[in-house]
């Protein structure tokens, strides 16, 4: 049952509506959320991530302020129930229908605010839940994420990512969790899409094994969404993070990758002859130990990172602490960020292999 919400003041409206990612810090989470606070430390530490904004926690709750959305939305959960599956979700449908345009003022300010990093390029639009991606909690995969998004198209994707706040599954995670509704908030991290030439996902620890002295690398050519969506098997390397060398690497066939275009991923065969060529050399293998190294040091704890590569950068996407290992270095087994690597059904014998990283986790 719906025992009401802790919302927070309306002054925010008349702060900044966006932040250049490279000025977040870290004690700007309540205004940027979890995600976005996470790039922002990684910039400061020097850390290679792609340049982007923030749509702010601020410019969320001004918003519902000048349209009166607060009162609507608490109305609405007063009418759930949250036993009742249909009744979450037709919340969630009248909810959404509330975030439909950004307004005016809004789009120009975000506009502007491209306009000064990469007027021209393709973004990736994510949500940054206040209460997302931290050590304590794991609200990861509750809301949206809007790839190949045009400049001009970017501030309706930030309504659309502020709608998914209110997806069905994210109203009952926050019932569940003890969470009020509209007490944390939402930012929106809107990021230049790379341009991969390879793409994956670096464990500095093994999640499944539960070794610490093992690094996991999974890649394929391109995007990433190659590798979550389930098109191709990509290649596996464990490393030794004391000897710093490569102990075993499995070179799967790679026969099709998803890669940016103006008209959004494509999806293409891959050449023959590259489809069983690895789909990163030695020397890219041993930089990439490098910075999971430096970022585990640099977080403390064992970190879950997306990475790619475009031309001969890496880039880091992303980097969270890994939520599957015990502190006696046993395996915990947990669907933290499940949502997010599967957004649809998996199968069961899937998930009940054991002791494979490369059926484990995958890239969002």
């Amino acid at each position: 049952m719906y025992t009401g919400v802790s919302g927070r003041s309306s002054e925010g409206s008349r702060m900044r509506a966006t932040i250049d990612l490279a000025s977040v810090d870290g004690t700007m989470l309540a205004q940027v959320g979890g995600k976005a606070a996470n790039l922002g430390r990684l910039i400061q530490a020097g850390f290679p991530v792609p340049c982007g904004v923030v749509v702010t926690v601020d410019a969320y709750d001004g918003f519902l302020a000048e349209h009166g959305l607060t009162a609507r939305i608490e109305e609405v959960l007063r009418t759930v129930d949250f036993d009742r599956e249909d009744s979450i979700e037709e919340a969630a449908r009248d909810i959404k229908e509330m975030f439909l345009e950004p307004g005016d003022k809004l789009s120009a300010d975000i506009l502007a605010a491209l306009a000064g990093v990469d007027e021209e390029g393709l973004w990736a639009v994510r949500s940054s839940a206040v209460a997302e991606d931290l050590e304590s909690a794991s609200f990861a995969g509750q809301q949206d994420t809007f790839l190949n998004v045009p400049t001009k198209d970017v501030p309706m994707h930030v309504c659309r990512c502020w709608a998914s706040y209110w997806n069905a599954r994210a109203i009952a995670y926050r019932e569940r969790a003890g969470v009020p509704q509209l007490q944390a908030g939402i930012a929106v991290v809107v990021q230049r899409m790379v341009d991969a030439r390879t793409s994956g996902i670096l464990f500095t620890s093994d999640p499944v094994g539960g070794r610490k002295d093992r690094l996991i690398i999974e890649s394929s050519w391109g995007l990433g969404e190659s590798i979550a969506s389930g098109l191709v098997s990509p290649d596996r390397f464990v490393c030794d993070k004391v000897r710093r060398r490569v102990v075993e690497s499995t070179i799967n066939r790679k026969a099709t990758a998803i890669y940016l275009s103006r008209d959004g991923s494509r999806s293409v065969p891959v050449a023959e002859r590259d489809q069983t060529r690895p789909s990163l050399t030695n020397d890219e293998v041993k930089e990439l130990m490098r910075w999971g190294r430096r970022l585990e040091e640099h977080f403390g704890s064992p970190q879950d990172v997306e990475f790619a590569l475009e031309g001969d950068d890496i880039l880091i996407l992303q980097s969270r602490p890994v939520t599957t290992l015990s502190e006696d270095g046993g395996t915990l087994w947990t669907r933290g960020y499940g949502d997010e690597y599967w957004a649809d059904v998996t199968s069961p014998p899937l998930l009940l292999r054991p002791r494979r990283a490369a059926d484990g986790v995958r890239q969002s």
